[in-house]
């Protein structure tokens, strides 16, 4: 009984120890392209020069935005599951009997992701339009122009982007970005 056992694990316990170190290099390479970003967003704030207190007046528009998109997350979800039940049909007769999924599931799937992707649009604008607001009444001149000027951004059909549009990207590039919130909070806490 001993060896059956033996026989049985041992396939299991090498596996494991072939599996884990991909396992760990997977989270250690998302750990270290983490901290990438992080560098690459200090690198876009920092320049900008501003105080903690300019900081701490920009907190409370991204939480919100954030919290936006955390609304708008569940909200999909919602949506979402109420297509799932077709999508395992639909995933189900294509493996088990090669049948192509309906076209009616194809346009639903189109349709769900088009909505999604139009209040996402709206959100973004209006969530990017609100921090856009607070950091043009709280930060100077200078540190506007360098927000302004440290993307290199071009307009569509080569139209050249004026001032406050590029600011509103510096905005949803660099402040609305998830990585950007924490260091933040920590930048706003510096003496």
């Amino acid at each position: 009984m001993t060896n059956i056992r033996t026989v049985l694990l041992l396939p299991l316990v090498s596996f494991a120890l072939i599996v884990a170190p991909f396992a760990n290099a997977q989270d250690d390479a998302t750990k270290i392209l983490g901290k990438m970003r992080q560098v690459d967003i200090l690198n876009l704030i920092l320049p900008v020069l501003m105080t903690p207190e300019q900081i701490q007046k920009l907190l409370l528009p991204i939480e919100r935005a954030r919290k936006a998109v955390k609304d708008i997350e569940k909200a999909e979800l919602v949506e979402m599951k109420k297509i799932e039940g077709k999508l395992d049909l639909a995933i189900k007769e294509a493996k088990e009997k090669s049948l192509v999924p309906s076209s009616e599931v194809q346009k639903d799937i189109v349709k769900l992701l088009t909505t999604f992707s139009l209040v996402r649009s709206l959100m973004e604008a209006e969530q990017n339009e609100a921090v856009l607001k607070v950091v043009e009444e709280s930060l100077d001149e200078g540190q506007i122009k360098s927000a302004t000027n440290s993307l290199t951004f071009s307009g569509s059909g080569g139209v050249k982007l004026s001032d406050r549009a590029k600011l509103g990207r510096w905005v949803r590039a660099v402040l609305l970005d998830p990585v950007a919130y924490d260091l933040l909070i920590e930048l706003s806490r510096k003496k």
